[in-house]
Order: C-alpha cells, then structure tokens, then sequence
C-alpha cells in the first residue's frame, strides 16, 4: 500500500485539513479528538531539506508519514458483548467505570480443555485450571476470555510499533493473548507478554484483537483488586514519538444466589437404605418443583452434602448472551492444621490408619465430580485458618501428641496446643451451611445491596473462633454481596441455618425471613395441653436415638406433659429464643428487617455437650427449590384428629404468603446427627435471567 494512489489522496486530504485549520503544536494533538489519547513529541528538529508539511515526516524509504497515527483501544464499555467503534458508550466510557458501564473479563478457572480428567490428588486438581496454562486450549476457553481490540490504524511508517501494557498491580494476575495469522478461532491467539511484546506496523494497519484472561479470585488481602488498567501506546521509531490510549477492566465477581433463585440441579449423598427414606421425600419434592435437572445422587460417605460444597457463579456480556463459568467451592473444614500436621500423621500411624489429608475428604467433590468445561471447583483456604502456624523443628512429636492430647509429656507445647485448639474450635465455623445469602434489599443506611449480602456465623466475643478468613476476604472482595456476621457460636453445631432461612413472599420486601421461634414452640404445646386436653399425646412416634447418643439412647417417644415438665428443655429454649432475638436485631440493624417480614417457625431446643440444637427436627433447616416450595424436616409432632400440629402451623404460616411445603423425612441420619434437610443437601440454582450487571434496586 505504500506509495499508492490511495494513500497520496489521503495524504493530500490531510494536508489540506492541516493547512485550513493552522498548524498544531508539538503537544497539541492531531486527528484525534479523543480526551484519553495522549501525544510525546521526542522528534529531532527537521533541517531545511527534509521539512515537510506541518505534523508529518519523512522517512528513510522516502514516503511521507503523520506524526499522529489515529488508533484508540477499546473494550466493551458498554457491556454488549462485543467491542463496536461505532458505538458511544464503548469509547466514551472505556476508561471510566460509571455506574452501570465498565469491561468485564473472567477469572480462568474451569477445565475446558478436560486437562484435570481423573486426578486423585487435592494439590493437583487446586492447579489445575484454564488459566494455568500458557495457550488458548479450545474454542470453550476463548469464549471465557474478553477482548480487547485496537482501531486500525491506516498505513504507518515503517519502524512504528504498538506495544499493549497494563498496570503493575494487575501484571501478575492476569494474562493476554494476540491474534495473529489468519482466521479468529483459539489456534490464532498466541500468548502475549504485555508491556514488553510488540505489534509491528503491518498489524497496525489491520488493527490488533487482544484475548484477556484473569488467573485467580480477586482477593485485596493479596493486593489484587481486580482492576486492569490498559495503555495502548505507538511509537513511531523514525521520530521518536509516542501516542498512547487508555482503558480500564474489571474482573466479574463471583455472585453467591440466594432462595428466591429456583434450583437448577439438587445434590444429595448416597447412602444406601440408611437415608433411603430422606431420598425418596427430597425426590418427591424436586419433582414437585419441577427443577429442571432433578436430584443427583453423590457417591459420598459424608451425608452433609451442603457443608462442604458451596455453590456461585461468575458472568461477563457475551455477543449470545451472558457467558457463565460455575463455581463449586469446598469447604475449608480440617482434619488437623498443615504446620502441625506430622503430629496427627503420627496418631494415625499409632491407630494404624493411612495419613489423613489436610482437607475433609469428602469437599474433593468439587474437583471429581464437577470441576470442568464452564464449571470451577475451587479451595479456598489456610492451611492453618489464618492463625499463627508452628515450627516444628526440635519437637519430639510423641512427645507432643502426649501433650496435646493431655498425656504425661516430658515438655510442655502451649503453642502448638493452641493452635490445635483455635483450628479445632473454628473447624465447623467453614462448613457452608453456615454460609448463606440474605436476598436483595436496601439497607436502613440506603445502601443498596441488589444481590443480597452473604451471612456468616462465627463467635462475636472472641476474635479466635471464626472462619478461615480466606474465603471472607474473597467474598468481600467481590464488592458486590459484603459479609454479614451474626453470632452463631452458642449453637452446638453453630451454623446460621440452624435458625433463619429465606422464602419469597408477596410483601412489600418480595421475601420474608424465616426464624426459629422455641418460645411458640412451647406455647403451642401448652394450648394443647391446656385447651386441647392434649398433654398426654405422643411426639416423635416410633423414633428412637441411636446407641451413641448416650442416656438419651433408646424410644424417642414422649408425651406433651413430659417435654413441658423438662426443665432442662425449657431452659434451653429460653436461652436459645434470647440468642436468636439477638441475630434477629442484626438483621434489623443491617437489613432493615421489621416485623411483617418475619415468620416464626417453632421448635424446641435442647442442650448437648457445649451448645445448643434442636430438640425436634428443624423445620427451619430446609430447602427451597422454587422461591415458592420449600422442602423441610417432617416434625414428628403431636397430631391432632390425624394432623400434626407443628406441620398445620408451618404450612398456615408459609401458605399465606404463597409457599407450599413439602415434608421431608430427616429422623435417621440426619436428626440424629444434628443436622436437617439444609444441611443434607445442596443445589446449584439458575443463573438469573437479569445478569449481575444489570440489576438495580430503587
């Protein structure tokens, strides 16, 4: 093209322009008129014999070229799905991150190339990811990254060149792709090295796709903020002169749904006959709700399925609509703390079992039986929940084991002791059923939260039993669904879905929350006994408490009298409506929650070992597969002419604003084992059809 006819008219178009309007200072800048492009005039000073017109040069092979290459980098601002110089919003907003417009990209972290196919080991399937790997695997991997592209720029001299950097924060954190060649599938994008590779004039002229691609979760305790600022700079190496262009992306947070989002697919673990029953019951209800791609049973020994599986999703535009990559977190749950690790190998070794892994076995799931194309199975966690890790070096581990267990030693180990002690105490802390997520709302302070917070328990009086703060920071990090605490830690389990839960309702809010209310729990007993002449009528009929659950083994069966006579069961309930009024107020500090958007739901409490847990089933810990049908725990109340009274009230209570309850069996197992439908369960639920980044709240 150089040389030719159509580049002397464009030239002598521009000199005509450059002669009407007057001639252009060294920093002004010339045809560009675009407030985030920037000029460096370094040009040596022209002598008389090759002086040119104003703001060209001549170079070496004798062509005239302008000082200022018109160009532009751009993404997709506008959030289209596609990068359009024919749109504004794309230019005007590509540095700026208004509300409502910014580039978004994807962290990398499923297995579109199928690379992690039968791994069996939990630090290679933590690597083992897209955005490991040093090339576009497929046309699935390239659809998860966003593009970046550069206008053409025309014909150029010679030695320009285009260089695509970003800002030092980011560097480590993400990584990009040109294309290059023919076509545009994922064999013509090649790893880009920003700030150092260059584009050379040729592709200039055509304009240069980029591919970009974040590694990791934004995580600010690890100093990544998820922010990449992009500068596009020209050289134009006979004069030395530069142009150079900005624009700004941010990484997509991962969004956590919350119980008004219908369940896509339903988790439960098989057990074989010894939780047949719950099974069958949690079948009956996902067919009720006709969830799209019903219950899927797990080959799992742990039947708490919802502890140690969480499950969010990332989105960005896409020119089809949103594309999505599916998160499956595992849970942070120990079998011991990683410094203090060979002392727990060698109990193992002394009992004669195989060395325990670091992690609870059961949350590799994540990686086994989901981890792949658009889907991310994810650990996030310290080795030692954030604590103070060991040294142990010079220890006689026997010696140590002897301390730590209480045993006669020979030294003393406080600090390994205390370790244990912290990581043993916060263990059930990571399990995810005490990881919720409040529904959208605005807050009494007008902020406005249009995905929901997350809520998490942990003990509020000491600073020393809470979760592994490495999955807080991530999830605060997002910026879109900030960590609610409440205190949890008088429960024996100690998890927030033990006593609140969510439902969609038709109040002004569009959902209500559920409590656990023991105090109507004992009214509804004594208007039994004392209106009803109900105080001999049998709860937990033909239940019985497994061997293990020490003097309480044996016939569940009890009277009304007898519950209401249980000092030991009223006082526990008390304390457990004082503790639960005590996350209420939380809510209507933060939340705004007031009164009407309150639902009661009643059960006892009993105390066992250092907490507290429901007495009967907890009707509370349940399901919801649809934002209008909730599964939950079949009381065993007392019934009345064939009805249980505790079944009529949740279903009175949820029936009036537009739920429909499905009961499910939970005695064996899983009452027993201190834990509900919630907490046997789990579900991936339907990524909204308004994306993340479109959702408002007025």
């Amino acid at each position: 093209m150089k040389g030719s006819l159509s580049k002397g008219i464009f030239l002598t178009v521009i000199v005509l322009m450059v002669a009407a309007c007057g001639k252009n200072g060294p920093d002004e800048k010339v045809g560009n008129d675009d407030p985030n492009q920037q000029s460096n005039h370094n040009a040596p000073d022209a002598g008389p014999d090759d002086a040119g017109p104003s703001g060209f040069f001549v170079a070496d092979d004798g062509e005239t070229y302008t000082y200022e290459v018109p160009t532009k980098v751009l993404v997709d601002a506008s959030r289209s799905g596609v990068v359009d110089f024919e749109d504004p919003k794309d230019v005007e907003h590509r540095f700026d991150a208004d509300e409502g417009f910014g580039a978004l990209f994807l962290a990398n972290l499923d297995d579109d190339a199928g690379q992690c196919n039968g791994l069996n080991d939990d630090e290679a399937y933590e690597s083992c990811y897209d955005a490991r790997n040093f090339e576009v695997a497929s046309e699935a991997d390239l659809a998860d990254m966003a593009r970046i592209q550069t206008k053409p720029t025309g014909v150029v001299s010679p030695e320009t060149v285009g260089v695509l950097d970003v800002n030092e924060d980011a560097r480590r954190w993400v990584r990009l792709y040109k294309r290059g060649g023919e076509g545009n599938g994922a064999d013509s994008f090649v790893p880009y090295e920003p700030g150092e590779d260059v584009v050379d004039a040729e592709a200039l002229e055509q304009g240069v796709e980029f591919a970009i691609e974040g590694k990791a979760l934004v995580n600010q305790d690890e100093g990544w903020d998820g922010v990449v600022e992009l500068k596009w700079e020209i050289e134009v190496g006979e004069v030395e002169h530069t142009i150079e262009d900005y624009a700004r992306m941010e990484q997509a947070p991962v969004i956590f749904p919350h119980h008004l989002h219908p369940a896509k697919e339903v988790y439960v673990a098989d057990l074989g006959n010894s939780n047949a029953d719950f099974v069958a019951d949690l079948q009956a209800a996902t067919d009720a709700a006709g969830v799209e791609k019903g219950l899927r049973l797990l080959d799992l020994w742990d039947p708490w399925v919802q502890d140690y599986m969480l499950t969010g999703y990332m989105a960005i535009p896409a020119p089809e609509g949103p594309q999505v990559v599916r998160m499956y977190f595992r849970s942070a749950n120990l079998n011991h703390p990683e410094s203090a690790q060979p002392i727990f190998h060698r109990l193992d070794e002394l009992e004669g079992y195989a060395p325990e892994p670091l992690l609870r076995e059961a949350g590799q799931v994540v990686f086994s039986d989901f981890h792949g194309p658009g889907v991310a199975g994810r650990a996030e966690y310290d080795g030692d929940k954030g604590f103070e890790p060991v040294s142990l070096d010079g220890v006689d581990i026997d010696d140590a084991l002897a301390y730590i267990y209480g045993q006669p030693s020979q030294h003393e180990y406080p600090e390994i002791a205390q370790l244990v002690s912290r990581v043993f105490a916060s263990d059930t802390l990571d399990s995810f059923g005490n990881t919720e997520t409040v529904p959208p709302h605005i807050a009494p302070d007008g902020t406005a939260y249009p995905h929901g917070r997350v809520v998490r328990g942990q003990h509020l009086g000491n600073d020393n039993i809470r979760p592994d703060p490495t999955l807080t920071s991530i999830i605060d990090s997002q910026g879109a669904q900030p960590v609610l605490w409440v205190d949890t830690y008088w429960k024996l389990v100690a998890h927030v879905d033990e006593t609140i839960s969510f439902v969609e309702s038709d109040t002004d809010r569009g959902w209500s929350l559920l409590y656990n209310d023991p105090v109507r729990a004992k009214e509804m007993l004594e208007t039994l006994r004392d209106e009803q002449g109900g105080g001999d009528l049998i709860m937990f009929e033909g239940k019985s408490y497994p061997s293990w659950w020490g003097s309480a083994g044996g016939s569940a069966e009890v009277t009304v009298n007898e519950v209401l006579n249980d000092t030991e069961i009223m006082e526990a309930s008390a304390r457990a409506a004082i503790e639960i009024n005590a996350q209420l107020d939380i809510f209507r500090d933060e939340v705004g929650i007031v009164d009407d958007d309150l639902i009661p739901i009643a059960f006892l409490h009993e105390d066992y070992g250092q907490g507290s847990l429901a007495y009967q089933p907890g009707i509370i810990n349940g399901i919801s597969l649809k934002p209008d049908v909730f599964g939950a725990a079949d009381p065993h109340g007392p019934e009345v002419d064939g009805d249980d009274i505790f079944k009529l009230d949740v279903e009175d209570l949820l029936g009036a604003v537009g739920v429909e309850v499905h009961w499910i069996e939970t005695w064996d197992v899983y009452h027993v084992g201190v834990g509900q439908v919630h907490c046997g369960s789990n579900v991936i639920r339907h990524t909204p059809t308004t994306p993340w980044w479109a959702k408002e709240m007025n």
